[in-house]
């Protein structure tokens, strides 16, 4: 197969030179080896002024598709060509996440390049095309230093209800507006269905771009005519082989049993604005009025309650936990979409905190965004089971035990909070593995041989 080969005109238009890429390396390598999220910060505010370094990052964020898995990285150059950095950059990238070049041919352009680099360059363009840099930075980091530098996919995230469980039920520790619109929170993957000029696009809660649905997709692009944002829960019967459909980027899975429950909708040009006018007694009718456009077993509009009482919401909250659901959320029937977590939407879902001790990790598959990371802990319980986590571990903490080793972190004792499983009223499930784990925090003023004694004497009363 022929290469292609590529001149860039990024070169001439902005005057890089290779002192230039040396410079901004030598930062992303600076940022990486320190510790702290204020150290890295006072490094960007050094030299918010180099726009190579901005662009760099506004081509890692999640907001471009690459569409390379993979990387083949040939035996780097002892001394730069000068301009492949800047190829790679300012023409090829793009040329990526236009789909101008895929498949094979992208693969060869993307080798091609690399052969032409030396191994720092080879190192952070590897990062820069699987959109994660490894340096412990978020995107709103990033865009106090340089304004709107990245375009944060928001939607509306939810607060926690404060209540308290006791003997006779649920307390109720804030006060409710009553009516409130009470909902299922069903146990799936929030998905995000991008609805214009006859074409949709999917993506998770984070903007991650979701290509594995191709029923959904379709039965949504020949069947809603308006420019909207649907917003809902992808899910099916089957949980684990739902999410794996769904979570493969390259799934080849039959994915026609898995359902779209919609809850939410805005207008396009609201979304895009993130500003929603609509109350939610609007949306709901908005909501209805599509999903009764669309001729499809496969989606659904989420059916709910109006709750005039506590009582009702108890009622309907413990219906959906037998029903299998995660809990219930409540709405104000009143509010507007926000692009943010909001008081306007409460979700009220069982949980236990679990506590165990670090005696493992799971790191990034080759070729993954994590490839050579810390991606999860392997958390021994005092039942003496292993579950993995993953949930609730940031980038900085990621970055951090990168940094310090993961040995640094075996054997401390960390506390989880975990779902309730309704057939066995606690965090953890028949097998004795933690429900869906979140990581919450180190319980540093915990003894890790005390757990373990604890552990180990458990593990003797059971035998």
């Amino acid at each position: 197969m022929a290469s292609v080969t590529y001149k860039t005109k990024a070169t001439q238009m902005l005057q890089y030179t290779i002192d230039d890429v040396n410079k901004v390396l030598s930062i992303l390598e600076k940022i990486e080896n320190s510790s702290g999220r204020l150290a890295k910060t006072e490094i960007l505010e050094d030299n918010k002024n180099f726009v190579l370094l901005a662009d760099i990052f506004k081509a890692a964020s999640s907001n471009y598709d690459y569409y390379i898995a993979k990387l083949h990285t040939p035996l780097p150059k002892s001394k730069s060509d000068e301009v492949s950095f800047l190829n790679f950059l300012y023409e090829i990238l793009p040329d990526l996440n236009s789909r101008k070049i895929t498949g094979n041919a992208a693969r060869a352009v993307v080798t091609d390049v690399f052969a032409q680099m030396t191994s720092l360059e080879q190192k952070w363009c590897k990062r820069i095309i699987l959109k994660n840099l490894r340096v412990g930075l978020q995107k709103s980091t990033l865009n106090k230093i340089w304004p709107n530098l990245i375009k944060e996919f928001a939607v509306q995230l939810a607060s926690t209800l404060e209540v308290e469980t006791t003997q006779t039920g649920i307390k109720f520790l804030e006060n409710i507006n009553f009516p409130v619109r009470v909902e299922p929170k069903i146990d799936g993957l929030r998905l995000i269905a991008i609805c214009k000029d006859g074409n949709v696009e999917l993506f998770t809660r984070n903007g991650t771009k979701v290509d594995t649905l191709p029923v959904i997709q379709e039965m949504l692009r020949v069947s809603v005519r308006e420019n909207i944002v649907l917003d809902g829960e992808a899910f099916s019967k089957d949980w684990n082989d739902s999410m794996s459909i769904i979570a493969s980027h390259k799934s080849k899975k039959d994915d026609s049993s898995i359902e779209y429950n919609i809850f939410d909708a805005v207008l396009l040009n609201e979304w895009e604005a993130q500003e929603c006018k609509m109350s939610l007694t609007e949306r709901i009718t908005l909501v209805q009025d599509t999903v009764n456009s669309i001729k499809s077993n496969n989606i659904h509009a989420l059916t709910g309650i109006y709750a005039y009482s506590e009582k009702e919401i108890t009622d309907f909250y413990h219906t959906c936990l037998e029903n299998g659901h995660e809990g219930v959320m409540l709405k104000n029937m009143l509010a507007k979409y926000e692009f943010k977590r909001t008081k306007n939407v409460k979700k009220l879902k069982p949980f236990q905190t679990v506590e165990g001790v670090i005696s493992g990790f799971k790191f990034g598959k080759e070729g993954s965004q994590l490839e050579g990371l810390p991606a999860g802990f392997l958390v021994t319980l005092l039942n003496g089971i292993v579950t993995d986590m993953g949930s609730g571990i940031n980038a900085e903490l990621r970055a951090e035990m990168h940094l310090k080793g993961v040995d640094e972190f075996l054997g401390k004792v960390v506390e989880c909070e975990c779902a309730i499983d309704p057939n066995t009223a606690d965090g953890l499930t028949e097998d004795g593995k933690m429900r869906f784990p979140v990581f919450v925090r180190f319980r540093h003023e915990m003894d890790c041989d005390k757990f373990l004694l604890e552990l180990s004497q458990k593990i003797k009363d059971k035998k």
